[in-house]
């Protein structure tokens, strides 16, 4: 499996979207963050918060490039020929998810020194909030690698990716609406359903949502690894026993 690591990881570094989202991420976070930044956005807040804003952006990216690199290697015939050199598709399906978690944490790399080099007050809060960034881009990167290996045909594949994105992005705006209407313990059980989805995360991380709909930033941490360990289950679930058409 070591050597499949190794194999993706090469095409997804060679691979030209993937380095110009790593620059955009850097020229994106920078460009917003910085306080002296020509391109002042309507957003509030001081550096580490207009940060945060902006990893939203990285959420978009792998909407795109995980089943754009996955589908890839099915219509190129390349998971095919890894079957026929005695791997399995559940190898696949691990190694696939490694290395595109790698490639997240790189470009969660590259979006830290933009921020750092364009002035972010590197303190507690700010760590754990981005950590809590990069879990719950992992997460979400788990769940297109559901899609990925599930749907092979390009067409449906991207439909399908694109309903999810914006499935989590409507459940963040009537999220917000029926925490806003709930009390108590129903609220906090709302709270922790909110948080499932990576940008439920995203948003309560923000300056606009912090303040009631985060429940707890150790939370949120255990909810992306949940996430990750289920969507590895459900991806991996009697893979083995598919017929790759």
């Amino acid at each position: 499996m070591k050597n499949l690591y190794k194999s993706i990881m090469i095409r997804i570094f060679k691979n030209p979207f993937y380095i110009f989202g790593c620059m955009a991420a850097f020229a994106i976070t920078f460009i917003v963050a910085w306080s002296n930044s020509p391109i002042q956005l309507p957003i509030k807040g001081d550096t580490n918060e207009k940060m945060i804003f902006v990893s939203a952006a990285m959420v978009a990216f792998f909407t795109i490039f995980v089943p754009l690199i996955t589908n890839t290697e099915y219509s190129d015939g390349v998971i095919r020929n890894k079957l026929i050199s005695g791997y399995t598709q559940e190898d696949i399906y691990k190694s696939s998810l490694l290395a595109h978690m790698t490639a997240a944490f790189v470009m969660w790399g590259v979006y830290m020194l933009a921020g750092i080099i364009a002035g972010a007050k590197v303190n507690s809060k700010f760590i754990l909030s981005n950590i809590v960034i990069l879990l719950a881009v992992l997460s979400y990167v788990s769940t297109m690698m559901i899609l990925a290996f599930r749907l092979t045909k390009m067409i449906t594949l991207i439909i399908g990716a694109m309903f999810v994105f914006q499935l989590y992005f409507n459940f963040v705006i009537f999220g917000n609406l029926f925490i806003s209407l709930s009390k108590g313990v129903l609220n906090r059980i709302i709270v922790i359903i909110y948080n499932i989805p990576a940008l439920g995360q995203w948003f309560s991380n923000t300056y606009l949502g912090e303040e009631f709909n985060n429940p707890g930033r150790i939370i949120q941490l255990l909810i992306s690894v949940l996430v990750i360990i289920v969507c590895t289950f459900i991806g991996t679930y009697k893979l083995n026993k598919r017929d790759l058409v």
